[in-house]
């Protein structure tokens, strides 16, 4: 076991899987009806709005018998490359960088157990279940702030692939100058472009082996601009 979130493990680290894997249940959808609902869950107090957890073991109920691993925040693969060019008194360069393939483990969403008064994000607020047939993915708001929502689950574990371009310069250099033999302006960018469908603030999650890609709330990269003068005598 790796990184431990309102008391259940949610990395799990075993032979034949990678190094601190999610691990919890998975979601098949969204209870719509209550005759949906198996009895034993819904005597727990499970009700329509609720996440539907697949029951792996086939006993009519949901345990911890039924977690399973959800995937890993090793990414498949790394992407990067830099390019050049200079014509004319111009030069450019640009650093860019992708990763596919790994999961991100959206613990700021489940932070609302700790505080039940903290604010819904945009994207949940807009797509929860509110009525049978509106979401087979999102669960009602209610339902959200349960302990039976509020644990790893699939619905948390998210895609992390993203595309980011981390550092673009642009500069002009005057040789024809009177005393110099150079001057260089130029302007550069760092992280201008980041691109990705994860729902949090940045990709870039660090962490230890066993516990890494867990959001808790990670500060995102500055976009910073810059501009400078290069002088030659």
């Amino acid at each position: 076991p790796g990184y431990e979130i309102n008391g259940n493990f949610a990395t799990r680290t075993a032979e034949g899987h990678p190094i601190g894997s999610f691990y919890g249940y998975k979601v098949k959808g969204v209870y719509q009806r209550t005759e949906d609902i198996p009895a034993k869950l819904f005597e727990s107090g499970v009700r329509p709005g609720y996440l539907m957890y697949e029951d792996l073991n086939k006993d009519g109920n949901i345990t911890q018998d039924d977690r399973t691993f959800l995937g890993a925040p090793i990414p498949k693969v790394l992407l990067g490359a830099n390019f050049g060019l200079e014509y004319k008194g111009f030069d450019f360069s640009m650093q860019i960088s992708s990763q596919l393939g790994n999961k991100i483990l959206n613990a700021k969403r489940m932070n609302r157990l700790i505080f039940p008064e903290a604010n819904y994000d945009m994207n949940f607020f807009n797509n929860r279940w509110t009525g049978a047939n509106t979401s087979n993915k999102y669960p009602s708001a209610a339902a959200y702030n349960t302990d039976y929502v509020q644990q790893v689950n699939s619905f948390f574990v998210e895609n992390g692939s993203f595309f980011s371009i981390q550092n673009i310069q642009l500069g002009y250099t005057f040789r024809k100058i009177p005393h110099l033999q150079k001057l260089r302006l130029y302007m550069t960018a760092q992280n201008p472009v980041m691109a990705f469908g994860y729902n949090g603030f940045t990709t870039q999650i660090g962490g230890s082996p066993i516990a890494t890609g867990i959001d808790t709330n990670a500060y995102p990269l500055q976009r910073i601009w810059s501009f400078g003068v290069s002088i030659v005598y």
